[in-house]
């Protein structure tokens, strides 16, 4: 098991070493089946899983969602603009990899699963990469983000709000929370 409970670090590179280190263990050990725990992950930078899992995970191109939708940056005291599109990048599998894992792969999801862990668990989903197993039912699989702080100019209090809406890689799905796949192998 593989537990990665944030991917919100300031500084990606002691996470970078970590993952390299895990996945030659990984294959020095043999291991054909391998459960990474994300149920506890509130999110944070995708970078931190692009560069940190994939790289050992994915085994043809992906991309991080299918559409967006939201509002665009204004300079202060204009409106936002509306903004939607196409996700347009497509990462490449690196099949080159000596420590790209080739045995089953389970991405355990729950409650705490949110916002970067999320887009981490939909591509693995829809991709095939991994099955999901463990308690869903607690977030959409459509994700916010891209964060803007608005102050309120009678109160002063901030709000901090999301620009945009990311569907998952299959396709827009409001109303359809994460759910696992299966129940899971044993820890």
């Amino acid at each position: 098991m593989l537990t990665v409970d944030t991917f919100g670090l300031a500084d990606p590179a002691p996470f970078l070493a970590f993952t390299r280190d895990a996945f030659a263990r990984i294959r020095a050990q043999g291991v054909t089946s391998l459960v990474i725990d994300v149920s506890k992950n509130g999110g944070g930078d995708d970078v931190v899983w692009l560069d940190g899992l994939m790289p050992y995970l994915a085994t043809q191109p992906y991309r991080t969602g299918s559409t967006y939708r939201g509002l665009a940056r204004a300079p202060a005291g204009a409106p936002a603009k509306p903004m939607q599109g196409e996700i347009a990048t497509w990462r490449q599998p690196q099949p080159d990899n000596p420590l790209c894992f080739a045995g089953k792969t389970y991405v355990r999801i729950g409650p705490g699963t949110y916002s970067s862990a999320i887009l981490f668990a939909n591509v693995m989903h829809d991709f095939g990469f991994a099955t999901l197993v463990g308690a869903g039912g607690a977030a959409r699989r459509s994700q916010s983000g891209g964060i803007r702080d608005v102050a309120l100019p009678h109160t002063g209090l901030t709000l901090t709000l999301p620009r945009f809406i990311l569907d998952p890689p299959s396709g827009s799905a409001p109303r359809s929370l994460l759910e696992g796949d299966a129940p899971g192998p044993a820890n």
